[in-house]
């Protein structure tokens, strides 16, 4: 049994979204804090067992796409800051093209994900930090390719993506996806010797 495992992690970058949740903010005198566009970083640890020759079931929690916000009034600075995680289950397909040192994979899934928003203000009269909190669906697909070590049960790869996770929204209904387009560099450790 323990040759059907392996334990993954990875690092890299997602896409931020901009849609009805981000506008909304624009309308309010909020603008993006100095991030110029660039991908919100993102970190994934995972599980997986073999369920049948060239596939696999996986389990992977990680962070997903977030951004702060600011916007400053009659000398003060207000901040709307949010960001979000996830925890699927996917199916995971994959071949050898090059012996077994070389692969290829996809897989698709569902599962949950988390977002947190947090206003924080220096206005007087009002609280300076509130949080909440949301929870929805988050649904999931991405392509890679793997490299597997000599002598060692370490296979890395590479692989990139897409999320759905409609995680957060404000008091007026406009909902912001925390997924996005990811792109992905990580290992695997296979727990035994059968692989």
């Amino acid at each position: 049994e323990i040759d059907r495992w392996t334990v993954e992690g990875s690092v890299g970058a997602m896409t931020r979204r901009a849609d009805a949740f981000t506008s909304r903010l624009e309308t309010f005198g909020y603008t993006e804090k100095g991030l110029l566009g660039l991908p919100a970083p993102r970190f994934d640890v995972g599980a997986s067992r073999l369920i049948a020759p060239h596939i696999a079931g996986v389990l992977q929690i990680g962070s997903l796409s977030g951004d702060t916000y600011q916007r400053s009034i009659a000398g003060s600075t207000d901040s709307a800051s949010f960001s979000a995680y996830g925890a699927a289950i996917y199916v995971r397909t994959f071949a050898d093209v090059a012996g077994h040192w070389l692969g290829v994979y996809g897989q698709a899934g569902a599962g949950v994900s988390l977002g947190l928003l947090t206003y924080q203000t220096q206005q007087t009269g009002v609280p300076p930090s509130t949080t909440e909190t949301y929870a929805s669906y988050l649904l999931g697909g991405s392509v890679g390719m793997t490299a597997r070590a000599r002598r060692v049960p370490v296979t890395f790869f590479v692989q990139a993506g897409y999320d759905y996770a409609p995680a957060i929204r404000d008091l007026i209904g406009d909902v912001h996806d925390s997924g996005g387009f990811s792109g992905l560099f990580g290992l695997r450790v296979r727990l035994g010797d059968g692989q």
